[in-house]
């Protein structure tokens, strides 16, 4: 029995390792690579917006431009091929990103039931901000999950926090997922009509 147990915490090491590995990879490439995200969703659409948005929130503590990309797509459609955007339109995309990102944001929380591995991955300012987001966590649960969501709050903490108390993984996903999708939501809107509404100002269309 002990040795079986060895060899599982062996696995287990190997396998946040090799997560944590991917990650600090994945940000070194798109710093010497900032188009590639914006690249991909050009050429496979919304599959690629859907991958995009995946890896993008799988970097912990790392972050990515999503919401930037985001807020081009929703100013300038035709980066996905369309002409325009409709309220329909908008909302499928929202959906489909918050999915993506509800997805990617689980990362976070794998390697919070990790433990003390990912705590050394923290500054002492993150690690504060990170006990207080344990403690609301046990407090207000899912609700605490979907506010941040919507929030520019930075959301891998909430991950890692919910990891380090084993909260829910169900509720952790889904409130992520609904806060993820309402946040998106508004800045497509936000960027289309103010897109828009700059045009119209000069003369170039729009409202």
């Amino acid at each position: 029995m002990a040795e079986e147990g060895r060899s599982a915490n062996y696995f287990l090491l190997v396998f946040y390792l090799s997560i944590f590995v991917l990650i600090v990879f994945l940000f070194l490439f798109f710093q010497d690579n900032p188009d590639f995200l914006t690249n991909i969703v050009k050429t496979y659409g919304l599959i690629g917006l859907f991958v995009a948005t995946i890896i993008a929130t799988s970097t912990v503590l790392l972050p990515l431009p999503i919401d930037l990309l985001i807020v081009l797509i929703g100013a300038n459609p035709a980066i996905l091929g369309y002409g325009v955007f409709g309220p329909v339109e908008i909302f499928g995309l929202a959906l489909l990103v918050g999915f993506g990102a509800a997805i990617g944001e689980m990362t976070a929380y794998t390697l919070g039931l990790v433990g003390g591995n990912v705590l050394r991955m923290l500054s002492k300012k993150d690690f504060e901000k990170l006990d207080n987001v344990k403690k609301d966590l046990q407090k207000y649960g899912a609700m605490l999950v979907f506010v941040c969501a919507i929030t520019p709050f930075p959301f891998d903490l909430v991950g890692i926090a919910a990891g380090l108390v084993k909260f829910d993984a169900k509720k952790l996903f889904f409130a992520a997922f609904f806060g993820k999708t309402i946040r998106y939501f508004v800045l497509l809107l936000a960027s289309n009509i103010g897109s828009h509404f700059i045009l119209g100002i000069f003369g170039l269309g729009g409202y």
